[in-house]
């Protein structure tokens, strides 16, 4: 089977297809480019420089690499998950299935459903559904619009010249062709006639015969390609997409083209069956029309279409005329055929549409962009189904697993919501503008402040904080940042940073001072660093520490997120230490869950370098593999292997001595080692885990040191392995059970010590209080026998509640231990106290008292003497004292004493200002736009936010027919990225909103999301009503309720909404929640005492418009009368 001949050129290439079985065969590709407009509005042929991928989105950058360093709050990053617009997929029986974009598998086929094609049933059958009259062999391949064509010559046995006319019939989508053949030439190359191809689908073609130009149109994706006769050069909407290795064949005369100019302008898949004298021509699957659709306005059928919809791809296209006047709205084609504009019936709103540019425009005013208008038919004005929504002003829907269209009719089309600005001019004209900034100061002269704004296009943020502002040092900083975040998605900071994304891999520096930027990208992230790496600290006047910077260093690093693969560059250079070094590394994760042995998982982690060192340059690395195979999801086997040469070693080693700065530590043996030896360590484990409540484990590691040595010495300069055995188990399924884990552990090393341990627990936990037990057995041939057994006993806090939300909690625990010469026991309590509301709400009081009593005997090995030594420790007093003034400003002192003289008492001030709202917004993707809103409390039930409606904060909001949602911010604003464009109803989650609070669908309006535009809303939300009362009897019939009338419980009440309830004590009751509205009460006839009824007159009718925020609600007091009134007394009601 032959390859096809790739089209391969600047900027993509096209996927490969087999012509044939015989070694005949031609070579073909079929070019699956379409035109610029269809690529950018998510067309099945994405540009691409692999020939395998024809994703309809790019990969997506991770949210977790906008996060670069430790103070990015999460308010900061305001995103929501990507809606990708799916394929409405043409599976294999597209004759018989078509699958929507929101069904996730095709539904099957019964037996009793009527499987024919729609297209051939008769229109009894059809539901009222008109067929067309097909004119092609594949009524569904009928062209959208015919198209000029170029006419050729026949073609004669004398024009053919070396060429043969071969035998063969050729097949269109299952249906012989009459009147065409096939050619060979004497090299073997395939020719086909275009002009009668094009023309069976409604494609167009030209050619230029005197510039040697030839253009193709195809009719349904709007691709339009031309080719250089005399360089082979082939086009795709004016951008080159490769050469034609076959140009030499192209015969323009008589209409004769390589299969492979054929396969690649008209999308076809040419097979070519020597055996029985055939030429299949097939259509591209994602080029073929699925028709068959039943369309619903409103619920009824709209039956007689013509045009009827088809899909192609992920598009669908609608008979835009028919749904126009069944709606009742009017539709003006302009003369020239290029602007549609319908004139709405219920809102008499005008939206015209650009059919080549795709503007939207209402009554004059821009809106957006219109997306795939490149496979619109003009002439018979079927559009895709944006552009009919957005012309209509009706929701599209496809009901899954099946052929139904439904159109609803938005009853509320005057109150949508439409785009503002554009993303990019909203940031560009932003004006230098603070956001907040939040200080921190206290007595022990610690100081902090975090300051945000933002400035065109970027988003500012400034940090400082300091351990002590006391002495010469003044205001020395800890810490201090400035950064800077792009709209479009790259930051780049200045000052303290984090190094957290691996960039300075191999030259080992954790925090630097200096600059540091990352930009994503497509498949990932490049993050890189410069400056100098923290080299110690350095002790100020009252014993706090700042830290101190000195070798340089710099790197880059590139995570690929998808491939998860990562690849970076480092270099450090330390004139002090005269030491230097540059580092490349890779990591890489590798899956393998379809492994024959089960699932597979490997990572490899590599850095490799040049290390100069006292005028010796030497190359050093790392080297680190992982597996785990998991033949079973009970049993699985994993292994690793470590090497460490000796420059990467020093490196490591000389980072602990330089942040340490303890200069008795360089003594130690094992720095001594790394300094001048290299590592090397694997090991092996084993694990077996049956179910939930046992576990096994057997494991065996081993390090050496000094593996390759310059002396070619014969052993190492130090080794060490261990063995471990253990299990874990919880013998009985018991409350009482404990749960229970036991090792054995044999350590060796060269320094001929052997170590072996063992190690018991057991662990109960039954109701509020825990119980371990521990002991540890070691016996080794240098250090003895040495064990030791433990207790430790502990409770949940007794805890006691008082108004207010006071409470006091009291937790004791108890440990005691025993080893070979020491018993011992610790006795403690903790008692605490916080006030909640009982200050005030403003005023929040904590304080706790914590005893501990420790009884300790030690034997002592000289004198066999008992010592017994008695003592408290640990007793302390900590309290503290928090006065919030407002959200601005808060206050806070605190106090602590250990009972011995070490008293401390401070206070700090925390001070909050938000000069103008935060601003979340970043440049969306491709044919989606941002929302932003605010969710606030409508006292009024108008519907518009006044000066004294607050936002409501952490009110959540929700997208109707999605599954998005989002928590708003401490002002009830929120900002949705990325939202694709559309129409969408933006709803408050009842769920999330405070006790008593509700959202009223009906005062919120649809929003219309732009490309790259930002939509506003307002999202009202109103506080629900209560209605109570008392149930009562008038025994004095004053009509009031006073001390001498009865009050009635347990009498049933019922709204006319359906909401019952019952007169409690006192008779009295109550309605919570309620929306506003008028309300009618209605008594339980069967829960009223004997010859007690209503008083005649009283209507229980109460009208609940009032302000819900007063506290008091609304009151109906219900009067009943123990028997009937006198006709001569009884009061009747005014006519």
């Amino acid at each position: 089977m032959a390859a096809g001949v790739m089209l391969c050129g600047q900027a993509l290439c096209v996927v490969d297809v087999a012509l044939a079985e015989s070694t005949t065969e031609a070579r073909a590709a079929v070019a699956l480019t379409q035109a610029e407009q269809v690529v950018d509005a998510g067309a099945f042929a994405r540009v691409r420089s692999r020939s395998s991928d024809f994703s309809p989105e790019y990969p997506e950058v991770s949210l977790s690499w906008t996060v670069v360093d430790r103070y990015i709050a999460d308010e900061d990053i305001i995103a929501t998950p990507v809606l990708k617009d799916p394929w409405i997929e043409v599976p294999d029986d597209w004759e018989r299935t078509v699958v929507s974009r929101d069904a996730a598998e095709p539904a099957p086929v019964s037996p009793r459903l009527d499987t024919r094609d729609p297209e051939e049933a008769p229109a009894s059958d059809a539901d009222g559904v008109r067929p067309d009259t097909p004119e092609f062999p594949d009524p569904t391949l009928a062209p959208a619009t015919p198209m000029p064509i170029v006419d050729f010559p026949d073609v004669t046995e004398a024009d053919l010249g070396d060429r043969q006319r071969l035998p063969h019939r050729l097949i269109f989508n299952g249906e012989p062709v009459a009147g065409l053949s096939a050619y060979v030439t004497a090299q073997g190359e395939l020719l086909l006639p275009l002009a009668p191809l094009a023309a069976l689908l409604g494609d167009g073609l030209s050619m230029d015969a005197e510039g040697g130009r030839v253009s193709y149109v195809r009719s349904r994706d709007g691709a339009r390609f031309t080719l250089e006769a005399e360089t082979g050069e082939v086009k795709a909407n004016g951008r080159s997409v490769g050469y034609l290795n076959e140009v030499g064949q192209v015969d323009t005369t008589l209409g004769l083209f390589p299969a492979n100019a054929v396969q690649v302008f008209a999308g076809l898949h040419v097979k070519r069956d020597d055996g029985n004298d055939e030429i299949t021509l097939t259509l591209d699957k994602r080029l073929r029309y699925v028709s068959g659709f039943k369309l619903y306005v409103n619920g009824q059928l709209l039956p007689y279409l013509d045009p009827q919809p088809r899909a192609l791809g992920h598009v669908l296209l609608l008979p835009l005329r028919p749904l126009v006047e069944e709606l009742g709205s009017r539709l003006t084609v302009s003369p020239d055929g290029n602007t549609l504009t319908v004139t709405r019936y219920q809102d008499n709103a005008r939206i015209s549409l650009n059919l080549i540019s795709g503007l939207v425009q209402v009554d004059g005013t821009p809106v957006g962009n219109a997306p795939n208008l490149a496979y619109a038919d003009r002439n018979l004005l079927l559009l895709p189904k944006e552009s009919v929504a957005s012309l209509t002003g009706t929701y599209i829907t496809i009901v899954p697993g099946s052929r139904r269209i439904d159109v609803d009719l938005d009853g509320e089309l005057a109150r949508i919501i439409h785009p503002g600005d554009s993303i990019q001019s909203r940031a560009a004209s932003s004006p230098p503008s603070v956001e907040s900034a939040k200080v921190f100061y206290d007595s022990e002269h610690r100081a902090s402040a975090v300051v945000r704004g933002h400035y065109s296009r970027y988003n500012l943020r400034y940090e400082y904080e300091t351990p002590t502002t006391q002495g010469d040092d003044g205001f020395t900083p800890e810490w201090m940042q400035l950064y800077a975040e792009s709209i479009d998605g790259w930051g780049l900071g200045i000052g303290d940073h984090n190094t957290q994304k691996g960039e300075l891999t191999g030259v080992d520096a954790a925090r630097i001072r200096g600059a540091y930027f990352y930009n994503p990208t497509n498949d990932g992230v490049l993050v890189g660093t410069l400056g100098k790496a923290q080299s110690g600290v350095r002790t100020l006047d009252e014993g706090d520490a700042v830290p101190t910077f000195g070798p340089e260093v710099g790197g880059v690093r590139y995570y690929a997120n998808h491939a998860k693969f990562e690849l970076g560059l480092a270099a450090r250079n330390d004139d002090d230490a005269d030491t230097r070094a540059i580092v490349g590394s890779s990591y890489r994760v590798f899956e393998h869950p379809d492994f024959s042995w089960g699932d597979l998982y490997q990572r490899t982690d590599i850095a490799l370098g040049v290390y100069e060192s006292d005028d010796r340059r030497r190359l050093g690395g790392q080297a680190a593999w992982e597996g785990r195979l998991e033949p079973t999801r009970a049993f699985s086997v994993s292994a690793r292997s470590d090497y460490q040469s000796a420059e990467l070693a020093a490196e490591y080693a000389r980072q602990v001595l330089e942040e340490t700065d303890d200069e008795d530590d360089n003594g130690d043996e094992l720095t001594a080692l790394s300094l001048e030896a290299d590592r090397l360590s694997y090991g092996l484990n084993a694990s077996y885990r049956p179910n939930t409540q046992m576990a096994y484990s057997l494991g065996h590691s081993r390090e050496l040191r000094g593996v390759f040595q310059e002396d070619d010495a014969e052993d190492v300069d130090y080794w060490r392995e261990s063995s471990i055995a253990s299990m874990s188990l919880k013998p009985w399924d018991h409350a009482l059970s404990p749960w229970t884990f036991f090792s054995w552990t044999r350590a060796s090393a060269s320094d001929d010590e052997s170590v072996r341990r063992l190690n018991a627990q057991a662990l109960w936990h039954y109701d509020r209080y825990n119980l371990l037990l521990r002991h540890e057995d070691q016996r080794g041939d240098e250090s003895g026998h040495g064990w030791l057994t433990a207790l430790q006993l502990g409770r949940d806090p007794w805890e006691r509640y008082f108004r207010q939300g006071a409470k006091v909690a009291l937790t004791p625990r108890l440990n005691a231990w025993k080893d070979r010469q020491t018993e011992s026991a610790n006795l403690g309590a903790l008692l605490s106290y916080q006030s909640g509301e009982l200050l005030g709400p403003r005023t929040r009081f904590a304080a706790s008292y914590g005893k501990n009593l420790a009884i300790q005997r030690i034997e002592s090995d000289t004198t066999g003497d008992d010592d017994e030594t008695f003592q408290n420790s640990s007793d302390y007093v900590n309290a503290s004292l928090t006065y919030r003034y407002n959200t601005l400003l808060s206050l806070k002192s605190h106090y602590y004493s250990n009972l011995e003289g070490d008293d401390n008492l401070y206070a700090s001030v925390t001070a909050y200002y938000a000069f103008n709202p935060p601003r979340h917004i970043s440049q969306s993707r491709e044919n989606a736009g941002l929302l932003m809103g605010q969710v606030f409390l409508d006292r009024n039930y108008d519907g518009v936010q006044q000066a004294d409606e607050p936002g409501i904060p952490g009110a959540r909001v929700a997208i109707k027919g999605t599954r998005l949602g989002l928590n708003a911010d401490p002002e009830g604003r929120f900002t949705i990225q990325n939202l694709p464009v559309g129409v969408y109803r933006i709803l408050p989650d009842v769920s999330r909103l405070p006790l008593g609070y509700m959202g009223d669908p009906q005062a919120i309006s649809p929003v219309r999301i732009g490309d790259s535009q930002i939509t506003e809303i307002k999202i009202p939300v109103v506080k629900g009503h209560q209605l109570s009362g008392v149930v009562y009897v008038d025994r004095n019939r004053n009509g009031a309720l006073d001390d001498r009338d009865e009050r009635l419980e347990n009498i049933g009440l019922e709204l006319d909404t359906g909401q019952e309830t019952a007169s409690a004590a006192f008779g009295q009751y109550a309605f919570d929640f309620l929306p506003p509205g008028q309300y009618r009460v209605r008594l339980q006839a069967d829960t009223l005492p004997d010859g007690v009824q209503l008083a005649d007159g009283d209507a229980l009718v109460v009208d609940l418009t009032g302000d819900a925020s007063d506290d008091r609600g609304d009151r109906l007091e219900i009067r009943l009368l123990d028997h009937p009134e006198p006709p001569d007394k009884r009061v009747r009601a005014p006519p």
